[in-house]
């Protein structure tokens, strides 16, 4: 997935969570934003790897694309180093920046996971291909990818319209809001040491 699909599709399917969880700030949905691209710091043609070229490099040499940074150990040391660094240097409002970088870091592994060359989750453990496409998947560049770019284009625009006027409650209703809501507080608070 290129770079804007990877954006867009992550804020149109966490902006609602974002709302919910009434943490609406720029700071947090460029944690999103952020967090959609990191994954590809492995990619040295990539937005995030273009900008950290020996970064870039480095973590291609030694772990290749869609290593260690699209698994679940990736998840862990990226989520790690947000923390150690929001905790010791980052003013209080950013609170929660880590929290939601991991959750922008997530949705792009998600989403990568239905593209034809797929993930390897449990890198690198079980380093093996899945044998077999997903029911619904994408190639990187092809009209699929374009077409799933304007959905959630689309889908974007109407959310931040029902945000903006505050109609929320017209697609969620608002006790399912509030659940939402304090289900992102649980884990916010289970994951900040």
């Amino acid at each position: 997935m290129q770079w804007k699909t990877h954006i867009t599709t992550t804020l149109a399917l966490t902006l609602p969570l974002v709302a919910a969880s009434n943490e609406v700030s720029w700071i947090n949905v460029g944690a999103l934003a952020v967090g959609s691209l990191l994954p590809d710091i492995d990619h040295p043609q990539s937005v995030i790897g273009k900008r950290h070229k020996v970064v870039s490099n480095v973590t291609r040499t030694a772990f290749g694309h869609r290593g260690v940074t699209h698994s679940f150990i990736g998840i862990f040391v990226v989520y790690g180093l947000m923390l150690f660094f929001q905790k010791n240097y980052l003013a209080p409002p950013t609170k929660w920046l880590p929290f939601w970088l991991i959750v922008g870091y997530l949705a792009h592994i998600i989403e990568d996971s239905f593209s034809s060359r797929g993930v390897h989750w449990t890198w690198p453990f079980f380093n093996k291909k899945r044998k077999q496409r997903l029911f619904i998947y994408y190639r990187t560049g092809s009209l699929s990818e374009y077409l799933l770019l304007g959905f959630f284009m689309c889908l974007i625009i109407v959310e931040l319209y029902l945000f903006y006027q505050a109609a929320w409650s017209h697609i969620i209703p608002v006790d399912v809001q509030g659940k939402i809501g304090m289900w992102i507080m649980r884990i916010q608070t289970m994951l900040y040491f």
